[in-house]
């Protein structure tokens, strides 16, 4: 904790250790620093398991949404054959987390989440990395419907100021969400290039805090 400078983590999941064994203490490591499950077991899921079943147990377990990485899996955000999957989930409630953009491929642009978003609509999505990795200007000019939040992600130490003030203001700072592709970077490292543009108090918690738990449907408390 000290590490990453964090003083609250999400804490949970003793009961699944208890009860499962091993095999929970292991599924509780990989989730204990987050609360969004890889994308290892949405293929998982697709290859090996009932659908449904599979969300349910998920949510038997505590688990409060997923993450997905397109570019990884090379596999488009709209594709038809991931429709019936997205329904399931956004009928449950549960976030996604989709890793945004990249100027290599064409997997994760802006342009396929809204195409996903008109055939599910109610799929509540967390946006990576400010909605585009490299392509920060395309997902400027792209916002997304208000079901979508963006995390401040592998991208501040990478754009222009200007920028990322331009794009706090055009989606608001209420869809935003801290991050900070630990262990890719520190989070202790990415607070401290957030708080660089003085946003302000109100600001600042619904971005650490508040945002989050409005997402999740939790108290702030």
């Amino acid at each position: 904790m000290e590490e990453i400078a964090a003083d609250t983590a999400v804490k949970g999941g003793e009961d699944m250790v208890q009860k499962r064994g091993p095999v929970g203490r292991a599924v509780w490591m990989a989730v204990c620093g987050a609360v969004l499950l890889s994308v290892a077991l949405v293929m998982f899921i697709l290859r090996y398991r009932a659908l449904e079943e599979e969300l349910d147990r998920m949510q038997e377990l505590g688990l409060r949404g997923l993450k997905i990485h397109p570019d990884f899996q090379k596999g488009p955000i709209d594709a038809s054959c991931g429709i019936g999957m997205y329904r399931s989930i956004a009928r449950r409630g549960l976030p996604v987390l989709f890793h945004m953009g990249d100027d290599r491929y064409d997997y994760s642009s802006p342009k396929r989440l809204t195409n996903l978003l008109r055939k599910v609509p109610d799929l509540k999505v967390i946006a990576a990395h400010f909605g585009g990795w490299t392509i920060w200007e395309q997902s400027l000019n792209h916002p997304q419907p208000e079901n979508v939040f963006y995390d401040t992600s592998s991208t501040i130490p990478l754009v222009s100021k200007e920028m990322v003030y331009r794009m706090f203001d055009r989606f608001g700072p209420e869809r935003f969400l801290f991050g900070s592709d630990f262990p890719m970077w520190k989070p202790k490292d990415a607070v401290e290039q957030l708080r660089s543009f003085d946003l302000g108090a109100d600001v600042m918690e619904k971005i650490m805090y508040g945002n989050f738990c409005r997402l999740l449907g939790i108290s702030e408390d």
